[in-house]
């Protein structure tokens, strides 16, 4: 996020000043992530604390679209500093996870988190509709930086978001998970962090504030969905 919002900082220069005078740290924080990758399949499995207050463990587009997002913001930043070996390994990187998170995390209607549950059983969403699913499309969306996954699989993703997890009405929803606060009462609308389309809930063992809804969400993905024409 913080690598994202440095570029953010750069388009909204005037001049190369900024990016000139902090490259050396974008970059620094920019092989930090690729080092938690790890094996740079462009993938990040192990522990990966979020705003969720919880920590995900295992592959999954929230975190790991974050961090392609990032890479493709910091290749960008690097030809502008004439850092072309460092400009290519990064989207070589993102290139390869995006293509293997399709590889690994791709259900057919959206992508889903590759975790184990035996050994991490509380507080992930495994095979659930995470709203958030796309929160880094929406950032590269708005800064230029193309697709992070196919097209495709991108425009089927949202519209599974808006076919599972957005209610016109939130009160059966709440009826069924009573959520740990209550954001949207019943008769109102709105988008449900994460349901479980194609599985039973998960309950208390899953993602936490997993049955709220958040006005932060609801404006992410609508801004994908303008940008795809939705």
């Amino acid at each position: 996020g913080a690598i994202l919002k440095a570029y953010r900082e750069h388009l909204l220069s005037k001049n190369e000043l900024f990016l000139s005078r902090n490259w050396d740290k974008i970059k620094k924080a920019t092989e930090y992530i690729l080092r938690e990758d790890g094996n740079g399949d462009g993938l990040i499995e192990k522990e990966q604390a979020n705003t969720y207050d919880i920590a995900f463990f295992g592959a999954n587009t929230y975190v790991g679209g974050l961090y392609l997002a990032a890479l493709k913001a910091a290749a960008s930043m690097a030809r502008i500093m004439k850092d072309s070996a460092f400009a290519i390994h990064c989207d070589s990187v993102a290139e390869s996870g995006g293509r293997r998170s399709v590889e690994k995390l791709w259900n057919g209607e959206y992508f889903v988190q590759d975790v184990d549950l035996a050994k991490h059983p509380l507080s992930q969403y495994a095979n659930g509709c995470l709203s958030d699913q796309l929160f880094a499309q929406t950032w590269a969306d708005l800064y230029g930086l193309g697709y992070l996954y196919p097209e495709q699989n991108v425009r089927t993703a949202l519209e599974s978001i808006w076919k599972y997890n957005w209610a016109a009405d939130v009160a059966p929803q709440t009826k069924a998970h009573k959520p740990e606060r209550v954001y949207a009462n019943p008769g109102e609308a709105g988008l449900l962090v994460c349901t479980w389309p194609h599985s039973q809930h998960m309950g208390d063992s899953g993602v936490r504030y997993r049955d709220e809804v958040w006005t932060g969400s609801e404006y992410q993905v609508a801004t994908a969905l303008i940008h795809e024409g939705m």
